[in-house]
């Protein structure tokens, strides 16, 4: 199939490269907390454009203009080309892919060391670049105080260099942006009140060993990240909205002590030692009211993005895992009948199942509490001792709302007999609380057994004095209940995202 602007679709933008420090794993606290109206968008470190990419997707962008700087003339020369001549890369592309061994990826790291490489074409120093990220160690990019590309190459297999549909579909990302090669102070000649800037500078090191500040000749150290600030407090004097993205260390937040410093935690993927990789704590700065005047809509559709994002980053992040997997029980799947093909594409959608099964039913859940909480402020999650045994201690109750105990499920397809007993015990628990058992389920199960053990908790709730909606009754409880009609919200989510 060929590749045209009129068969791409936006609903899997994201970043083209990888990017030390890149903030895909940190889009759902950056989009809560960024401003809900602005102007033209800003962001003088684009790096991967994580941020960029998803306020386009998701239409944040459309009608603005978009100011995207960097200090990486290479990284610039990317995003200009991938803008202007995608098809020109791609060509180039396929032949770096083409041609790719440990030998020849050491030649083309050797390329800025000729002196007619700034002469080069365009679009071969950007193939050049992809290249290089997608197969040096860890995707690092890392230069020499010459401006040297100096990281070894990774270990991998059959690296995939670039995917068409991904540059093209950044390509028209990109048609509306102003891209330029400058430091991150040229942002104060351009930034006007209304505006917002996203600030993704290198992030000041946690310690001696942790410092990925070298994305191009000029480190990015205390004194930078002085200078940073100074350009921060001048835009945020002239009204402009800023929000910031740094470590979490006593430095930046003694330099940004004056400003609202929001703390988040995130999984990090880009360390020399594997050991060094997981969740740590960052720090979010901003000078922006967040999430004001939003109606219920806004904020579901908010919270629909944020569990968007979490999805597609726990199924990109397990994807890539897969992907040094052992395939040894690909075995038993033959002597089954199932090809080692199709064996591989049962264990992906398992793996992705799962992930999609898990943020399914929490966001329903978090969108059904959202509901309650505007109608009834004081509502919310809660607990009950287990006065009907030992263990739990305690049961959960997911949104009480005045003396009604609410649990809350999009679905519930077990065939378990167990799971009768527990519901039974954390019912009574919760009646012995002076609460009133509820329980709304969206959809109903399709197995028998599933069913039949749905029938019988309806049973055991109203012999209790409780109350069980499910399917369309359920729907339709919370939209009387609260006067919001959230399966039409959901509906319009839909339908937005999916739209011809």
């Amino acid at each position: 199939m060929t590749i045209t602007p009129n068969t791409l679709s936006l609903s899997n933008l994201k970043p083209f490269i990888k990017w030390a420090g890149g903030r895909r794993a940190l889009l759902p606290e950056l989009l809560r907390l960024m401003p809900k109206d602005f102007n033209n968008y800003f962001e003088p470190f684009i790096g991967g454009g994580a941020l960029f990419f998803e306020l386009t997707k998701i239409g944040a962008l459309n009608g603005k203009k978009a100011y995207l700087f960097d200090a990486n003339a290479e990284l610039i020369n990317v995003y200009q080309t991938v803008k202007k001549h995608p098809k020109k890369l791609l060509k180039n592309l396929k032949e770096f892919q083409a041609k790719h061994s440990e030998e020849f990826y050491y030649i083309t790291r050797a390329m800025d060391r000729e002196p007619n490489f700034k002469s080069l074409p365009t679009e071969v120093r950007a193939a050049r670049f992809i290249y290089l990220n997608k197969t040096c160690f860890n995707g690092l990019w890392r230069v020499n105080s010459k401006g040297y590309h100096n990281v070894p190459i990774g270990r991998y297999k059959n690296p995939t260099i670039y995917d068409e549909e991904l540059i093209m579909a950044a390509s028209i990302a990109l048609q509306n942006a102003e891209i330029r090669h400058a430091d991150f102070a040229k942002v104060l000649d351009y930034a006007d009140k209304g505006d917002f800037v996203y600030f993704d500078p290198p992030y000041y090191p946690l310690n001696a060993t942790s410092s990925f500040t070298a994305y191009h000749e000029n480190a990015f150290l205390d004194e930078e990240q002085k200078r940073l600030y100074s350009v921060f407090k001048e835009l945020a004097d002239r009204g402009i909205s800023v929000m910031h993205s740094n470590s979490d260390t006593e430095f930046i937040k003694e330099l940004y002590k004056g400003y609202d410093i929001e703390f988040v935690e995130v999984n990090r993927f880009i360390n020399s030692k594997s050991g060094g990789r997981g969740k740590i704590k960052e720090i979010a700065i901003i000078n922006c009211k967040k999430g004001t005047q939003m109606t219920i809509n806004d904020k579901i559709q908010r919270l629909a993005l944020e569990y968007s994002v979490k999805l597609k980053t726990n199924i990109d992040e397990r994807v890539a895992d897969m992907q040094s997997d052992d395939k040894a029980h690909y075995l038993i799947y033959k002597v089954l009948g199932i090809s080692a093909e199709d064996g591989e594409l049962i264990d992906l959608y398992q793996n992705k199942g799962r992930f999609l099964y898990k943020y399914a039913g929490s966001f329903l859940e978090e969108a059904t509490k959202l509901c309650f909480l505007e109608k009834f402020p004081k509502s919310g999650s809660s607990k009950v001792p287990n006065t009907e045994g030992v263990r739990p201690k305690t049961f959960e109750i997911d949104c009480l709302v005045n003396n009604e105990a609410f649990e809350i499920k999009w679905r519930d397809a077990t065939t378990d007999g167990d799971h009768i007993t527990k519901e039974h015990t954390r019912i009574k628990a919760i009646k012995q609380a002076g609460y009133k058992p509820m329980r709304i389920m969206f959809y109903y199960p399709n197995r028998a057994q599933a069913i039949k053990i749905q029938k019988t908790l309806e049973t055991l709730y109203d012999g209790i004095g409780g109350e069980y909606y499910f399917g369309d009754a359920a729907w339709e409880y919370v939209k009387n209940k609260t006067g919001i009609n959230l399966k039409l919200i959901l509906e319009e989510i839909a339908n937005k995202n999916f739209k011809a």
